[in-house]
């Protein structure tokens, strides 16, 4: 069985955040003021965080716990929080309290155990900390390109100037995924990776805050949908769009059915995403 790299954890904690819990903006190992320097942080459209960890030993684990930030509540950050690791790293009973713990394995991240989805850990003053993070990464940026193309680039001018100078700073996986979500495609979530539901026990998905069944993520076994494999990660694309996109998720006779592609040539999606104009 592999065993992931600490930088290899933060590339898929990143991704993680984004695709799963739909966090708009993710950094990682960014310093907050405090000295804290998240692994993988990343925020919703509504501001709430969530903050990951990704440890591959024991004594890094336990090294962690002594960190001011983490005894003192009043500055750790974070509304959710997750410890990321290879399999059997940890066990649930040495998290602290309302931390949850997602393993790696494969392609897949899988939800060991769920952190309080509904609890807010934070403190008025780790949000101002995080405000504080969200305000100087946006001034790193706004020092690399000036700070009237970044406001040119905020307000959707010159998207096709930019476009390609943002292409060079991301990893050609992300690039490949951001050429197939052009193309309509976006990440199938695997049910048994998300958290469930402390009250029922289903599976619940933090991205829309609804039961799994509710929302409209793309499941791996879905009715109308068309399903690619683009850089080892399975991606589908609704036939037909509806209020809801999958009324209903079990199967029934005289549905079409499932289309399997593999491997999009690049030069189609590349076709997609030029057509979009960046």
């Amino acid at each position: 069985m592999k065993l992931f790299t600490h930088a290899e954890l933060v590339s898929r904690g990143a991704r993680w955040a984004r695709n799963t819990y739909g966090c708009k903006v993710v950094l990682t190992e960014n310093e907050s003021y405090t000295g804290e320097t998240p692994d993988v942080i990343g925020w919703k459209r509504n501001g709430r965080s969530i903050l990951i960890e990704c440890k591959t030993s024991r004594p890094d684990f336990l090294a962690d716990a002594k960190k001011p930030f983490r005894f003192n509540p009043m500055i750790g950050l974070g509304a959710e929080r997750y410890y990321m690791t290879n399999p059997g790293l940890l066990k649930s009973e040495e998290l602290p309290e309302g931390w949850g713990l997602v393993e790696v394995k494969g392609n897949g991240c899988k939800v060991v155990v769920p952190c309080r989805p509904r609890k807010d850990l934070r403190s008025d003053q780790a949000r101002n900390y995080e405000m504080r993070m969200l305000v100087d990464a946006l001034n790193r940026v706004s020092m690399r390109l000036a700070p009237a193309q970044l406001n040119e680039w905020l307000q959707y001018e010159h998207r096709n100037t930019t476009a390609g100078q943002m292409q060079t700073w991301i990893s050609s996986e992300d690039h490949q995924l951001h050429l197939a979500a052009q193309q309509g495609f976006e990440l199938v979530i695997n049910p048994a990776d998300l958290p469930d539901d402390e009250a029922t026990g289903e599976s619940w998905c933090p991205k829309h805050e609804m039961f799994f069944e509710n929302c409209s993520c793309i499941g791996p076994n879905e009715q109308h949908v068309v399903y690619a494999e683009v850089d080892g990660h399975l991606m589908g694309k609704p036939m037909a769009m509806h209020a809801f996109k999958f009324p209903q998720r079990v199967d029934a006779t005289g549905l079409p059915t499932l289309t399997i592609m593999r491997d999009i040539p690049e030069s189609d999606l590349q076709r997609t995403y030029v057509g979009h104009g960046g």
